[in-house]
């Protein structure tokens, strides 16, 4: 098992019902509380849901060559909208966010992070005001594991601008399947 990783339970765990959910959980809120307290530098895996998705445009500028794993994943307590590429903010209550968990390869981290960062409109510095923002949250692996990931969220200055301008929410949390029809295009628009 990898590091900030969470097996998923046994098939003898399950039998015994609550003990093994009430155990599930509280392996999950340990390493959701770990997620808070690590380095923005800290290699990690990168969980994508829109243009960064592998099929998509800047999937083959930024990830492309550079990954070890791909596998489809989701995130818990979001809210999607479509601004020509998918804005996310986490939400109390929020809907499940679809998108590819991606382990960038470990001799290509610092400068795939850094790219990232750029595209995303993130100073880790705290320079500038950030379009987006990186945090490591817990992500669902397809075959039920729990990963820490890096998240590039909007930043609550964006989501004010998103709400203000009435960009539609994707309420199935899934861009590539519900926005993408929108979103042909090269470059960012703000």
């Amino acid at each position: 098992m990898r590091e900030h990783e969470v097996a998923a339970p046994s098939k003898s765990s399950r039998r015994t019902g609550n003990q093994a959910g009430r155990l599930r959980d509280q392996a999950a809120a340990a390493v959701a509380a770990d997620a808070a307290t690590i380095p923005l530098d800290t290699h990690l895996p990168v969980f994508v849901y829109g243009t960064l998705r592998p099929g998509h445009w800047n999937y083959r500028g930024f990830l492309e060559g550079r990954t070890e794993a791909e596998a489809p994943a989701t995130l818990p307590g979001g809210r999607m909208w479509d601004g020509g590429f998918p804005y996310v903010a986490e939400t109390e209550g929020g809907g499940t966010i679809v998108g590819t968990l991606i382990d960038v390869k470990r001799r290509e981290w610092d400068g795939v992070r850094q790219r990232l960062d750029g595209l995303e409109g993130f100073d880790p510095a705290g320079g500038r005001e950030n379009h987006y923002t990186r945090r490591a949250r817990s992500v669902t692996a397809a075959d039920g594991s729990t990963r820490i990931a890096w998240v590039y969220f909007a930043a609550p200055d964006t989501v004010s601008r998103i709400e203000a301008r009435g960009l539609p929410v994707i309420l199935s949390g899934d861009w590539a399947e519900d926005g993408a029809h929108n979103a042909r295009r090269d470059v960012r628009a703000d």
